[in-house]
């Protein structure tokens, strides 16, 4: 995924779009316009760079990327309030997935 400054792996997971749609419906009134959109996964490889740059290495990594799946141990809730994220906590799945 081409993100203008960077790009990304697309990450496919009903699982994980099911769990974001439970999420936001019951956080529905905390959630910010931004929170209340379509969860879009990915793994961001690169950002915050010349866009020439990151095609360019968008294009190279793309010659070698193959899909592959990849297990999850959980998630981690952080905050941001206008300065760097803060780690507040994991949540380790109690189950495999």
């Amino acid at each position: 995924m081409f993100l203008g400054n960077g790009f990304a792996i697309k990450v496919v997971s009903p699982v994980l779009e099911a769990l974001h749609k439970k999420l936001q419906s019951k956080w529905l009134s905390l959630l910010t316009n931004q929170d209340k959109q379509k969860l879009k996964p990915h793994i961001t490889i690169q950002n915050k760079v010349d866009p020439a740059i990151a095609k360019e290495n968008m294009k190279a990594v793309s010659e070698i990327f193959t899909d592959t799946e990849i297990e999850t141990t959980g998630l981690s809730l952080w905050e941001y309030h206008n300065g760097p994220w803060k780690f507040k906590k994991a949540f380790p799945w109690k189950d495999k997935m």
